[in-house]
């Protein structure tokens, strides 16, 4: 059972996803490990599911859930609405958090459990960088499918073999309590589907 490599170095970077296997081998779905920064992590495992979350900054997490054989990632390591208020997390990006390199693991966990894997899905929520660079990009032309490509999500699902997207599979939808705003939802598909 190989693992995509995850980046782990004690006293600078990384997560010992190796620990969070082991455990959900032995049958232990969730706990507690401590990030090569140091950060105390939260995780949770399961078939069709794996999360990491900072403890102490819960708006810094990678999240992956499978449904429907669609694998969807909500993931924020960098900027947080709530850094406008608090102005303390101590890092630009969280240290221990490689959004490629969690995408490339939870793809493998999932394939590791059976899964099959039809696409993927990226939701960009205002104020997250996807959403930031799909709406600069849509700002040039109006092109939908363009401007969803030029996002790290679709470089990062490329990466793994998703990089078919129609414009019919890019949604707007509107973001609660906030009329103006709205999050995107895209569908990336393999090539072979």
């Amino acid at each position: 059972m190989e693992r995509i490599n995850y980046p782990f170095r004690p006293g600078s970077e990384g997560i010992p996803f190796k620990t969070v296997f082991d455990n959900y081998v032995h049958k232990i779905n969730d706990g507690e490990i401590i990030g090569g920064s140091g950060a105390n992590l939260s995780y949770a495992i399961e078939r069709g599911l794996l999360y990491v979350e900072d403890s102490v900054f819960g708006d810094r997490f990678m999240h992956a859930y499978v449904e429907d054989g669609f694998a969807q990632f909500n993931i924020r390591t960098k900027t947080s609405p709530l850094d406008t208020i608090r102005h303390e997390f101590p890092w630009p990006r969280h240290p221990d958090m490689f959004a490629k390199k969690f995408i490339g693991v939870a793809l493998e966990h999932f394939k590791n459990d059976g899964i099959e894997i039809i696409g993927c899905i990226g939701v960009w929520e205002p104020n997250s960088d996807n959403h930031a660079i799909y709406t600069r990009e849509l700002a040039v032309d109006g092109n939908r499918l363009r401007a969803a490509k030029a996002t790290a999500s679709a470089k990062m699902f490329a990466a793994h073999g998703f990089n078919k997207i129609t414009s019919n599979e890019i949604k707007h939808v509107p973001f609660p309590h906030e009329s103006n705003k709205y999050s995107v939802i895209v569908y990336f598909y393999n090539n072979s589907q």
